[in-house]
């Protein structure tokens, strides 16, 4: 699954492919956000990218009711956790999911198209229009 890591799209720092299916099995609601970003979108739906913000949480044993940036402040200061240990920010995050959505969706999930619709990473928002890309 592109969206905890593999050649393209970065992995979550600690979390191998083991710990996020277990992490899965354990919130199967999760399974619709990576069934929608497995297919080219458009948009990413705010109800998909809000149980990819679960997801994440629970992957690092986060509160999943707390908004990304809230639930890093929590593990810090709550905790003790080490930044490293802790979920990204909601703008890494934001740029993760896009990452994941074009590469799974666009990408791969046009693979046996013939002619495939395949937007440029900026437009889509992979890269940051600043970008030096």
């Amino acid at each position: 699954m592109e969206f905890t890591g593999c050649d393209q799209v970065s992995q979550f720092v600690g979390k191998g492919k083991l710990t996020c299916f277990g992490k899965w099995k354990s919130l199967p609601e999760a399974t619709d956000a990576f069934w929608d970003i497995s297919h080219p979108l458009l948009s990413i739906p705010d109800g998909t990218i809000s149980l990819l913000e679960k997801f994440v949480a629970h992957l690092f044993n986060g509160d999943i009711s707390l908004p990304v940036d809230e639930n890093r402040k929590h593990l810090v200061t709550k905790h003790g956790k080490l930044p490293q240990k802790i979920p990204p920010t909601s703008d890494a995050l934001s740029l993760h999911i896009r990452r994941s959505t074009y590469l799974g969706g666009h990408i791969w999930g046009q693979a046996d198209c013939a002619a495939p619709s395949m937007p440029s990473p900026s437009e889509w928002g992979w890269v940051q229009k600043d970008s030096a890309w």
